[in-house]
């Protein structure tokens, strides 16, 4: 491809692609997770899921023991009102 101008003549050599363009050629690379950032975050991602699972199940045996303890509490104070069974 030439490119005229009054004064000169340019000349452009053509566009050749590289032969590296086809994806399925090209050397392999390290995948993200290979990474020293995504090592971290996933380590404080599992931290923080475990943590979280175990706040959760200690949530409902304490609410499960807070309803136990209620139901005695309230049996025990039925009983106080209306006397020792016979």
């Amino acid at each position: 491809m030439t490119i005229s101008d009054d004064s000169e003549t340019y000349t452009v050599p053509p566009h050749i692609p590289s032969k590296d363009t086809n994806p399925a050629k090209r050397p392999a690379t390290s995948s993200a997770e290979d990474s020293p950032e995504y090592k971290i975050l996933k380590a404080e991602f599992d931290r923080v899921t475990t943590f979280s699972q175990t706040q959760q199940a200690m949530y409902h045996e304490l609410k499960s023991d807070f309803a136990h303890l209620s139901r005695q509490f309230q049996e025990a104070t039925q009983q106080a009102q209306t006397g020792p069974a016979q």
